[in-house]
């Protein structure tokens, strides 16, 4: 079984989750979460026809429960003609029939037996879709919320996420339970250096600040869900003091990919456009944009790092990074509760990390995000000559069935 500190940060975490943007302060019982969260663990390494088995669980009985003030409708709810007990087996026999981005296995105490669980139905609700490249069309009374209850997520074996309706609370990778920092470019601790970027970058027109850090969360996203892990190091184009400290392995002679002309694009069509071509010309530019981001994304898949600059332009990949090792702090970044100051050992990651640890303390505007091939993204700033901040968890990947 997971020891009882994983399930202490696991109920931690959700109820900051829980109460900062839900305003639910009721605590659920530690018992219940362990219950769930061992069956899920147990259940994702199991496999079911030679494939490893992704699905969702959420704790809940037959209340009724939705967000107050959101124009939405509590989840489809379809209750089984005979509840089973919450077993592995009968979660792995169930999981092949339901789409895990879509829906959740409904667990609840076994009236009988209050030491047991039973999964009693199935919940609907609508899958999150990409700002970018999707319309979020739906006819109100079919406008399905994510449920305010605690739900796992299993996308890999002994790997799963925990969250709170469209909130994303942390996961669980390598028996380590990392807890998500919340919009990490977006009033999180990062929004300071980013906004930086943002106030020297050529593409911040349009007062589009809040696309302008979207545009790399999506970037991040888009490398992660390639399950390879990599490296990608944004530096400020106005400073060049960065190439002291790599070496360019790979670049183009032309920026081929031009986000900025999409970004432009986008960005003006949903300030000024008001006619009725307005989702049309949102999602045609917004696929656009998507595209080129899908490819300075894969650029991260080789050995070595993929340095862009603030302007979303490729600088060069496969990049062997030659910082100067650093000797200071490694602090754990603000994560929106307070949870921040706390010194963090980094040895326990591999070269990657070092690498990034060391360009950033020798590049003071650079910011370095490390992804793992099936954990979360950590992201290094620096904060002065004797501190570096690492987030260790600022995925910003939601309930994707891929990862």
């Amino acid at each position: 079984m997971l020891n009882d500190k994983i399930i202490s940060d696991i109920a931690s975490a959700y109820h900051d989750i829980a109460r900062k943007f839900y305003s639910i302060t009721d605590q659920l019982n530690k018992k219940d979460i362990s219950a769930l969260v061992n069956a899920a663990f147990y259940a994702s390494l199991k496999c079911e026809e030679g494939r490893n088995v992704s699905f969702s669980l959420v704790l809940t009985d037959t209340i009724n429960w939705h967000i107050e003030g959101q124009a939405k409708i509590p989840q489809k709810r379809i209750e089984f003609e005979q509840a089973r007990e919450l077993r592995v087996d009968n979660i792995v026999k169930l999981a092949g029939a339901f789409l895990s981005s879509e829906s959740a296995l409904m667990v609840r105490k076994n009236n009988s037996f209050s030491s047991s669980y039973e999964i009693w139905g199935v919940m609907y609700f609508n899958r999150i879709k990409s700002e970018f490249t999707e319309l979020n069309i739906s006819h109100g009374s079919l406008n399905y919320s994510r449920p305010t209850c605690f739900m796992i997520n299993v996308y890999n074996e002994g790997s799963f996420t925990i969250s709170c309706a469209d909130s994303k609370v942390g996961q669980l990778v390598d028996g380590e339970f990392v807890r998500v920092a919340p919009l990490p470019f977006l009033g999180g601790g990062m929004t300071p250096f980013m906004e930086k970027f943002y106030d020297t970058s050529t593409i911040n027109n349009c007062n589009a600040d809040a696309h302008y850090f979207r545009l790399f969360s999506e970037l991040l996203k888009e490398a992660s869900l390639m399950n390879h892990g990599g490296l990608i190091i944004i530096v400020n184009a106005t400073d060049d003091n960065y190439k002291d400290f790599c070496e360019f392995k790979y670049s183009f002679k032309v920026n081929h990919i031009n986000v900025k002309d999409m970004f432009s694009k986008y960005t003006h069509t949903m300030a000024v456009d008001r006619t009725q071509n307005f989702n049309m010309n949102r999602v045609y530019w917004g696929n656009e944009l998507q595209k080129r981001l899908k490819r300075i994304a894969r650029l991260a898949n080789i050995d070595g790092a993929l340095i862009i600059d603030n302007n979303l332009n490729v600088i060069s990949f496969g990049t062997v990074l030659k910082g100067k090792t650093w000797e200071g702090k490694i602090l754990v970044g603000n994560d929106g509760f307070n949870n921040n100051g706390q010194a963090y050992d980094i040895s326990k990651h591999g070269t990657k990390h070092k690498s990034a640890l060391n360009f950033v303390g020798s590049c003071p505007n650079a910011i370095a995000f490390v992804l793992s091939e099936d954990g979360p993204i950590r992201g290094l700033v620096k904060k002065d000559d004797e501190t570096i901040y690492i987030w260790p968890n600022c995925d910003p990947v939601m309930f994707e069935s891929e990862k």
